[in-house]
């Protein structure tokens, strides 16, 4: 699963690839948050950390997030 791009991906679309992602790799509900947060790649992770300011993203559920 490559990092998510702005400049190049829709958001919409990295999400279902993801979905896609961890179903076709048995990925467990309870694992997919940190599995999202390390694929996504370093500059959308810090801008997740921005928006959930004073919590942490792995404080989140996948569907919060």
């Amino acid at each position: 699963m490559s990092e998510f791009d702005p400049k190049a991906d829709h958001i919409t679309s990295y999400f279902e690839r993801f979905e896609n992602f961890t179903d076709v790799n048995d990925v467990p509900a309870a694992r997919k948050l940190k599995l999202f947060l390390n694929v996504v790649g370093a500059e959308t992770y810090e801008e997740l950390k921005k928006i959930l300011i004073p919590d942490k993203p792995t404080d989140k559920t996948f569907d919060q997030v």
